[in-house]
């Protein structure tokens, strides 16, 4: 069989394909494409809607953690007495650091930058399903 795809195609099939075959495979491609980052954007939407929902727990412990510790009397000897703390400072930094509520801390940071990642997610296939191309965007 020499010759190309094509003409084996036509001689097999015994016709030519239609003319404007090849715009509707293309169109086609596109509207799957389309469909398919906005099945994204609702699944990251969903996760964006879960982390801050998430969050705002978080946000509440880490706030009675820090009520709960020492944390902001540590915090508030440093703005009173700064003339007694210039001697020990290191020492005064490790109680500070040991006094923060770092799960919390931890909770809230994760958690957000958890918002954040599914958000630009979100906007991104928001963005390739509704104009249907990525106009310089990297897709996800």
């Amino acid at each position: 069989m020499k010759g190309t795809f094509e003409t084996t195609l036509i001689t097999a099939l015994g016709k030519e394909a239609p003319e404007d075959l090849l715009g509707r495979i293309l169109d086609r491609i596109a509207y799957a494409e389309r469909r398919a980052a906005r099945v994204r954007l609702v699944i990251f939407a969903s996760f964006s809607f879960m982390f801050v929902s998430a969050l705002v727990p978080a946000f509440l412990y880490m706030l009675a953690e820090f009520e709960r510790s020492a944390f902001y009397t540590y915090l508030s000897l440093l703005f009173s007495d700064a003339g007694i703390l210039a001697g020990s400072w290191q020492d005064f930094a490790f109680t500070l650091f040991e006094s923060a509520p770092i799960i919390g801390i931890a909770l809230v940071l994760g958690f957000s930058s958890g918002f954040l990642w599914a958000l630009r997610a979100a906007v991104r296939n928001a963005w390739i399903g509704y104009y249907g191309e990525a106009h310089g965007l990297k897709t996800i």
